[in-house]
């Protein structure tokens, strides 16, 4: 099985680099006509079907990316809800104590009010295995997961090969990754085979 995982389209908050986490915000234009592009060039992978998360940024770039597939909709791959943080810019929040912990220890010290990075992760591994077990059930031999890049990032470091960190497996908008899964039911690992990227963008 091969899993394309996308982070979704652009959204204002990207655009204003703001902290989106639990905002329910839609694709802006520039991002709805860059998820289209890079869909005519054919960047995203032929799949059977589409596990995304319920947030509309999500649901969007999935219908724009893979209008013709099937999907369901997961609602543990939503993105992480950052608290105080919430809708917030870098500028707005350098000078928290709380902040600067939380930039300091990767999101480790949590965000006040927000989702603990430990529950965060607990429920991408959940989300992942439920994704998995159904694409088996269904024997769909290549999937795709649009979601949040938070969630990319924590799935990534914890069950990628090569091994990353959670940063270095940051994925710009509308971009993403292409994996190997058929190493997962031995060794609960999935490997790397290509970029999705967005360089024509």
């Amino acid at each position: 099985m091969k899993i394309a995982f996308i982070r979704h389209g652009k959204t204002e908050g990207n655009i204003q680099r703001r902290y989106i986490g639990s905002t329910d915000m839609p694709l802006c234009q520039i991002g709805i006509k860059e998820i289209q592009k890079l869909s005519q060039k054919k960047n995203y992978p032929s799949v059977q079907h589409v596990y995304v998360s319920p947030m509309m940024r999500c649901m969007q770039t999935a219908d724009i990316a893979y209008h013709d597939t099937p999907y369901t909709v997961i609602e543990n791959i939503r993105e992480q809800h950052y608290g105080d943080f919430e809708y917030k810019t870098y500028d707005e929040l350098q000078d928290v104590p709380a902040f600067r912990r939380w930039i300091d220890t990767s999101g480790a010290s949590d965000a006040p009010n927000g989702e603990p990075q430990i529950e965060f992760f607990a429920r991408c591994r959940t989300a992942l295995l439920q994704i998995l077990e159904d694409a088996q059930k269904h024997h769909y031999d290549d999937i795709a997961i649009v979601a949040h890049g938070g969630v990319l990032m924590a799935l990534l470091s914890i069950y990628a090969t090569p091994q990353r960190n959670f940063y270095d497996w940051h994925a710009a908008n509308g971009c993403g990754f292409l994996f190997d899964a058929d190493s997962w039911l031995e060794q609960k690992t999935i490997t790397l085979l290509s970029k999705i990227d967005c360089e024509e963008l």
